[in-house]
């Protein structure tokens, strides 16, 4: 089986080829959702992030996650306990899906690096985009403000530093189609590999 890992910066579209990618067939695990399953009320992480966290829970009982994202962006320490809360989780989940699959194991991780979860993986796809579209993208699509994009940056390495680490690069700076085409060919060359 081959591991390999996608990555990029905060609005780099790394998420979009995923979705290009499942739409092809192939699973891709997710980071982010393996945080969202783990993190529901009742689950041991949800308790454990209640007690870390505890302004961020909703009178519904679930994590206000905009108030949750403000508390640890602004502040490091608050960052790496919600880190060492959910990254064992996640990273136990991963290995239980890896463990099952056979031949080419894909999971998108946000923050590869900064996490140091590079060991987990055979190789890297990296997706970038230029920093004007970037905030433009999160500016719309995410309704984020400039402060809240410099927040996250900061908190991530820069693109630079990931790219001379990655094994594969794909440019997100024209249309979706182009993306999903650069995304195709990408995946078809990875299976002729044969996993």
């Amino acid at each position: 089986m081959r591991r390999i890992a996608i990555t990029g910066t905060i609005g780099s579209g790394k998420t979009t080829v995923c979705e290009y990618i499942k739409e092809l067939g192939i699973p891709v695990f997710s980071c982010d959702q393996a945080a969202l399953e783990l993190s529901q009320p009742q689950t041991a992480v949800y308790k454990k992030m209640a007690l870390r966290f505890p302004q961020t829970i909703q009178n519904n009982g679930e994590i206000d996650r905009r108030l949750l994202a403000e508390l640890v962006f602004q502040n490091k320490q608050a960052r790496h306990d919600l880190e060492a809360i959910l990254h064992p989780a996640i990273l136990e989940k991963m290995e239980a899906q890896a463990a099952c699959t056979e031949g080419l194991f894909l999971a998108e991780v946000p923050t590869l690096y900064e996490s140091g979860w590079e060991q987990y993986f055979d190789a890297v796809l990296l997706v970038c985009v230029s920093q004007k579209k970037r905030i433009e993208r999160l500016r719309v699509n995410r309704k984020m403000s400039v402060e809240q994009i410099q927040q996250r940056q900061a908190a991530q390495w820069t693109e630079m530093q990931k790219r001379s680490k990655a094994t594969w690069i794909i440019e997100n700076d024209g249309t979706l189609d182009d993306l999903r085409k650069k995304t195709e060919v990408w995946l078809e060359d990875r299976l002729s590999e044969g996993g």
